[in-house]
């Protein structure tokens, strides 16, 4: 057997597949239906620091603000539709209140907008193909394969794109004006559906040729489970559990309407926001500690 190999070395993208999937599971479900403010901070807060520790510095900034146009829309749009709340701040041409209740609520359905948003990317930075299909490969491969096909449809298409685009505007001599650039679209639109198309064809005689779907498939994976990816795993079950056990018991409780009213100082509240930071930052931790996987190689 030859020395074996190892994939790059990286932030979370090194662990085990179904030990990130545990880990985002966890995360986005705290951030999507967590109903304490606070609780929401810490999840935003972590997961632009991953995102940072993923893409960079500036990759976070780039799609932090295209995030807050989104949640400046979300908390504008709320108040304006949403007139419950004891707190009159104003009054529309209408006669409807505009509530202190209502902008809270709306900066709060901004916030997990953004977090859970933003847990998304990381998750879409650290599964390539090879994990979605090693996770759903066994439960459904057609499923997986379909998963896979999209993924990679989207980073091909808009290469190509880019690249029909050039070509185009070369023939039509850079010239410029509102009816050249139409032209050049149509133009443009009409070689990538055509792309598409001949691509779709060549793909699925590709696939029937090489027998698929003729015998059951066997799975081939190029992950291991490492002990690291056991610690990991089993803390990111110990802090969900301890956080949906000071959830039950009311730590997290908040209220919007008719008054804002909530436990964000009490001790129950305090240990979870700990055991929740703790818990969202296990890849920081983790990531001193990353060597990144061994892949398993046959001769």
């Amino acid at each position: 057997m030859a020395n074996i190999p190892k994939i790059k070395p990286g932030f979370l993208t090194g662990r085990h597949p179904l030990c990130l999937l545990v880990f985002f599971v966890s995360v986005i479900c705290i951030s999507m239906f967590s109903g304490s403010p606070m609780v929401l901070a810490v999840s935003l807060l972590f997961s632009l620091a991953t995102l940072a520790k993923l893409k960079g510095i500036r990759g976070m900034l780039r799609f932090l603000r295209l995030m807050l146009i989104l949640a400046f829309l979300t908390a504008v749009i709320n108040p304006l539709f949403n007139h419950r709340g004891r707190t009159i701040i104003a009054r529309f041409k209408n006669g409807q209140p505009l509530t202190l209740e209502a902008c809270f609520y709306g900066l709060y359905a901004a916030m997990i907008l953004i977090s859970v948003l933003t847990w998304f990317s990381c998750f879409n930075h650290c599964f390539d193909t090879d994990k979605l299909l090693y996770i759903f490969g066994r439960l459904s491969p057609r499923l997986s394969l379909m998963l896979s096909m999209a993924l990679r449809f989207v980073p091909e298409f808009t290469a190509k794109a880019k690249e029909i685009s050039k070509m185009q505007r070369m023939l039509s001599g850079n010239r410029k004006g509102f009816v050249i650039k139409i032209k050049n679209g149509v133009a443009v639109f009409g070689a990538l559906l055509t792309w598409v198309l001949e691509s779709s064809v060549t793909r699925s005689e590709s696939m029937r040729m090489r027998g698929y779907g003729v015998t059951k498939r066997k799975m081939y994976s190029i992950f291991r489970w490492e002990t690291e990816d056991t610690v990991f795993t089993v803390l990111v079950l110990i802090g969900t559990t301890a956080y949906l056990v000071l959830l039950s018991e009311g730590s997290f409780k908040f209220w919007f309407y008719p008054y804002i009213y909530g436990n964000i100082s009490s001790p129950g509240a305090i240990l979870g926001y700990i055991i929740l930071a703790l818990l969202m930052c296990l890849p920081l931790i983790f990531d001193n500690r990353l060597t990144g996987r061994r892949i398993k190689e046959y001769v």
